[in-house]
């Protein structure tokens, strides 16, 4: 749920990220992601603070507008289920999506808590958000390259040339396609299958 609310030169971001659960609330001002915890310990009030500093280049900001601005920071935006750990866009260079996008996250709650980089020229990412086994897996630049990542960033290559995939629940089944339309089917052991030809 969420309502397009424009002031000036702001405005609230329409996003799963802002469903109304632990009064939360991200807003783009000037090119930069906010976050308002309204939900404060000890019943504080907290002043909004900055996450990203710089979400596109500025040329391209002031050439695309605000609705593709809104767009492109609404699809890569990720709250993991305990509200702690937001993924967001920055520091990128708007190009129609063709080269991706550099992705941080960072845990909310904490003040001193440093963004960590998860990759640039992402064109897709998913977080498996399980309190026992957290993941990150995502597709990188034109060669198509799958990894999975974690937190501490122990990334692993899965595969390269890949189009799209796809991860079960439990993330102990990863299903992709590469560029030819063969669908592999890799298990949690790393071993992988053949399952379907697109010849």
């Amino acid at each position: 749920m969420g309502v397009l609310v424009w002031a000036g030169a702001w405005f609230w971001m329409t996003s799963s990220a802002n469903k109304p659960q632990k009064d939360r609330l991200l807003y783009i001002k000037d090119n930069e992601i906010y976050f308002l915890d309204f939900d404060g310990q000890d019943g504080k009030k907290e002043k909004p603070k900055l996450i990203a500093e710089k979400l596109i280049d500025k040329n391209s900001s002031d050439f695309y507008g605000r609705n593709i601005l809104k767009s492109f920071a609404e699809r890569h935006i990720y709250f993991t289920a305990d509200g702690k750990t937001l993924f967001y866009p920055d520091k990128n260079e708007y190009q129609n999506n063709e080269l991706g996008v550099t992705i941080f996250f960072k845990k909310l709650k904490e003040d001193k808590a440093e963004a960590k980089k998860l990759d640039s020229e992402i064109t897709k990412y998913f977080v498996l958000d399980d309190s026992n086994k957290s993941k990150i897996f995502y597709l990188k630049g034109k060669d198509g390259n799958f990894y999975q990542n974690d937190f501490n960033d122990n990334r692993v290559k899965i595969a390269a040339d890949v189009k799209d995939f796809w991860i079960n629940s439990s993330g102990n089944n990863i299903l992709y396609i590469n560029k030819d339309g063969d669908i592999y089917l890799v298990d949690a052991k790393g071993n992988k299958d053949k399952i379907d030809s697109g010849s």
